[in-house]
């Protein structure tokens, strides 16, 4: 029997298909469970592009005990690429790791499934139990240790790694990709108020500095803003509904409109305002400019 399977993998190495998968079947009806000849038949099913028998006999072959990294590693990939399920394939690279530990390639595209699950901290452990990456391989390497490192909030760690990518990129898309993940280190997500085509406000994202306290949701695209401390001289209402706001700048007497008092900044202020004169407290405001330049609309208060 050990005779024959020496024979059966040197026809497979020559690529004599027909001669190893006639050996191989008589082999395994004396072993059944023979894992190398299990695995001889599914390398014969795979050239034959009969996929599904491959990943059945490599499945029995590993089953088996069979301790093989490079046909673990074949396996796996298969199984991905044929869309059995993510713990096949995650189960089947973690083998190839504990037959072979320095298998690059299998902690690689391990690292990528499981920042695909969003399990972050694995996939930098798996790629940073790496060697360091080849040149062909830096460039996806460093983008996903920066997604990793960014999704983490390790902003630093994320920034320099799109640094890293950016110096591999071959071409424009890849280094507008760095870029991007560069510039997502160093920002917050947030919403901010835009006007659709018809004119109604609606809420989209955007990025800002990362720890910004600043950023004021209600400035609207197109927003000529001035910025002003101000003393507060009266609040203007219009049955019983806040419209606006008459302020003392340097520039003499300025009304501050307000359409929608829920789209207004307020900063430090009170709960609710009462209607007319007021004892001149310090503001500092927001406000969009309007042709007229004692007018403008009110999108940010903060009391003094």
């Amino acid at each position: 029997f050990q005779a024959r399977t020496v024979i059966a993998d040197l026809l497979l190495a020559e690529e004599k298909w027909d001669r190893v998968e006639q050996l191989d079947n008589e082999l395994l009806r004396e072993s059944p469970n023979d894992p190398e000849t299990l695995a001889s038949l599914g390398t014969i099913a795979l050239q034959r592009g009969d996929r599904r028998n491959a990943i059945n006999y490599w499945r029995k072959a590993i089953q088996g005990g069979l301790k093989n990294a490079a046909l673990c590693y074949r396996y796996a990939v298969l199984a991905d690429d044929i869309g059995l399920p993510s713990s096949v394939v995650d189960h089947a690279l973690e083998e190839v790791i504990s037959i072979q530990p320095d298998f690059d390639d299998a902690r690689y595209k391990l690292a990528l499934l499981k920042s695909n699950a969003g399990e972050f901290e694995t996939a930098l452990e798996l790629l940073q139990a790496m060697r360091a990456p080849s040149p062909p391989r830096a460039y996806g390497y460093w983008t996903a240790a920066a997604y990793a490192f960014s999704e983490l909030d390790k902003r630093d760690e994320a920034e320099d790694a799109a640094k890293k990518a950016l110096s591999f990129a071959t071409s424009a898309e890849e280094r507008a990709k760095a870029l991007q993940l560069a510039y997502v280190a160093k920002t917050d997500l947030t919403v901010q108020f835009t006007r659709d085509r018809s004119g109604q406000l609606q809420l989209t994202t955007t990025r800002i500095p990362h720890g910004s306290t600043e950023f004021n949701p209600f400035i609207e695209a197109g927003d000529q803003i001035r910025t002003a401390v101000v003393k507060l001289r009266e609040v203007q209402c219009s049955e019983g509904k806040l419209t606006g706001f008459l302020v003392d700048s340097g520039a003499g007497t300025l009304t501050l409109l307000v359409s929608d008092p829920t789209h207004v900044l307020l900063r430090n202020g009170p709960s609710e305002f009462y209607c007319g004169p007021q004892n001149a407290k310090g503001v500092k405001v927001e406000y969009a400019q309007t042709p007229k330049l004692n007018i403008g609309l009110l999108r940010g208060m903060e009391f003094q």
